[in-house]
């Protein structure tokens, strides 16, 4: 069995030795009393066991998932070739007579049935 001293463990760590110092006096690292303090290796291995993850891939989305996230970028397409009609192209340029506040355009937009495909929201912004 190895001891270790708070400084080496920081340095094993690659962090302070106030951190080490919390994580004794927590008790998530168990140590010996004394002057100085000693932190057994096997006790520093078992603390690094308790906070590893493993890396696990995100389950893939469901359909419903996806279908929610296909509707909220068509949205927000929408709302976008929306406004570059009506505000222009260019930085600055005035709105025309017809131009909507993003207010009365998003209300449009919630007006579609969410059910409606998103080929069906984007002819929606094409065509108003």
């Amino acid at each position: 069995m190895k001891l270790l001293t708070e400084p080496e463990v920081a340095e094993l760590l690659r962090c302070s030795t106030t951190k080490i110092k919390r994580l004794r006096l927590s008790g998530a690292l168990a140590y010996y009393v004394g002057r100085p303090t000693l932190i057994a290796e096997t006790d520093l291995l078992a603390y690094l066991e308790t906070i590893r993850r493993n890396a696990e891939p995100p389950p893939p989305p469901t359909s419903e998932q996806k279908a929610r996230a296909d509707l909220q970028s068509a949205r927000e397409w929408a709302i976008k070739a929306k406004l570059k009609r009506s505000w222009g192209t260019k930085r600055g340029a005035a709105p025309k007579n017809n131009a909507l506040p993003l207010s009365a355009s998003i209300r449009d937009l919630a007006s579609v049935r969410r059910s409606a495909p998103a080929a069906a929201l984007q002819e929606k912004a094409i065509y108003n």
